[in-house]
Order: structure tokens, then C-alpha cells, then sequence
């Protein structure tokens, strides 16, 4: 995946889940054309505990984000 591809969507995530800024993602192509990025960070509660938060997005060779998935 292109490098400028890859911050255009990163951009795209962290305007979304800001806790997720300077985090780089795990990227692996998951057929001709779409990748598969995969964000891993962690979130602060309110009552002080910390949830890992896990992002996936399938984007394509455009940047253009076809799935977002997350899980807390």
C-alpha cells in the first residue's frame, strides 16, 4: 500500500477515534485491491481502567474505506 494512501486513511481514523493518533496499523492485503488495516490502542476510562480498543478497516488502492470495524 502506497505511503500517501496509508496517511489519507490515517487521517480518516484519527479524526474518528483520536486515541488512536500516532498509532501505526498492522496492514496485510486481504484480496487483489483491498487491504485490511488493524489499529490497536487503549482508552481510559472513567473509572480509571483501561479498555483495549482494536480498529479494523478494509480499504481500497484509493484510500477509499469500504469497512470499519471496532471492538472495546
Amino acid at each position: 500500500m502506497d505511503n500517501e494512501i496509508l496517511e489519507k486513511i490515517n487521517q480518516q481514523i484519527t479524526a474518528q477515534f483520536p486515541y488512536l493518533t500516532g498509532v501505526s496499523p498492522q496492514v496485510s492485503e486481504v484480496r487483489e485491491g483491498l487491504y485490511e488495516l488493524k489499529y490497536t490502542g487503549s482508552v481510559l476510562t472513567a473509572n480509571g481502567q483501561t479498555l483495549p480498543v482494536i480498529v479494523k478497516v478494509v480499504a481500497d488502492v484509493q484510500g477509499k474505506i469500504q469497512k470499519l470495524i471496532t471492538s472495546r
